[in-house]
């Protein structure tokens, strides 16, 4: 595995998926100490092993406490690869030999992600498996529930005028997305899914807005890999 740094955001919700998303991440093989960037009111994950918690005072939303964790594990937690996760995805369980994989195939300065999760509508066309190019949908990319970001791809897009402007509460996965295919920047995900969203009760309150489809589910998801 690369010099890793996980970073998980987390907020307060009528119904708990950390604890389990916690398990999962390791027993997917991530063993690295678990930063967790905690809204108020969100699950306490304090008790458990190589888990460390950084409270935030005021709620700070998606999108300002995604970023808030990834600039802070750049600024304060030296690695070669930021995993940055959300707090109601479960991962097959070879996500992180498969993750190990991806960096020693791939030249990461030409790499802007590395997604884990990936649902039907960001898979390409001939469904191949394994790494491959995200494929974008209604113009943008879908899903940031785990995203495994080079260092050097972390500090230009910390620096990126696109991204630091932002004034929406949410849209993180479009506007990464967004930002590295401005950069030039490869955009990849595993197929079949690594990653699964497990979520039914939104932060956002999004589960209860009629019409739109949200708790999109990973493409192909197995716990359990067949090899």
């Amino acid at each position: 595995m690369p010099n890793l740094a996980i970073g998980m955001t987390t907020a307060h919700r009528t119904q708990l998926y950390a604890f389990e998303s916690l398990a999962s991440l390791r027993r997917a093989g991530f063993s690295e100490t678990l930063h967790i960037f905690a809204e108020p009111n969100a699950p306490d994950l304090s008790g458990h092993a190589d888990v460390r918690v950084h409270q935030n005072t005021t709620r700070l939303n998606c999108y300002g406490n995604w970023r808030h964790a990834l600039e802070h594990l750049y600024e304060h937690v030296p690695a070669d690869l930021y995993l940055i996760v959300q707090d109601d995805v479960i991962y097959r369980n070879d996500a992180a030999k498969q993750l190990t994989a991806a960096v020693s195939e791939l030249d990461l300065r030409k790499v802007g992600f590395l997604s884990l999760y990936c649902s039907v509508a960001m898979a390409s066309p001939d469904k191949r498996m394994g790494w491959q190019d995200a494929k974008f949908y209604n113009n943008a990319f879908w899903g940031a529930l785990t995203l495994g970001i080079p260092r050097e791809s972390a500090g230009r897009l910390l620096e990126n005028g696109r991204f630091r402007g932002h004034d929406h509460h949410r849209k993180v996965d479009v506007l990464v997305g967004n930002c590295f295919r401005d950069m030039g920047l490869a955009r990849k995900v595993h197929v079949p899914s690594l990653a699964n969203h497990i979520g039914r009760i939104s932060t956002l309150g999004r589960h209860k807005v009629r019409g739109i489809s949200w708790g999109r589910v990973g493409y192909q998801f197995k716990e359990t890999s067949d090899g």
